[in-house]
């Protein structure tokens, strides 16, 4: 998992509680004080006393097409008179 864009730092002079949901759990609190950094996996969202945090869920994959490749007539006859002029 790439949790890159889903850091905060937090600075709480006093100590706050978070509760963090995330699809297909339960919510659970965890309690904020000091400086720190907090990480959120994709697809959950922390809500606090005047605060809503949510992660960003990056969906990629791979979208190449199969090449076409055109049929392609090589009628080219190199043998002239039953000789092999190539």
């Amino acid at each position: 998992m790439d949790s890159d864009n889903n850091e905060w730092l937090y600075v709480a002079p006093r100590p706050d509680v978070l509760t963090v949901l995330c699809s297909k759990q339960e919510p659970s609190d965890i309690e904020i004080v000091g400086t720190e950094k907090l990480i959120l996996h994709n697809a959950c969202k922390a809500d606090g006393a005047g605060v809503l945090i949510l992660a960003q869920t990056i969906i990629t994959f791979n979208n190449t097409e199969k090449d076409v490749i055109p049929p392609l007539s090589l009628e080219y006859d190199c043998c002239t008179s039953g000789k092999k002029t190539c």
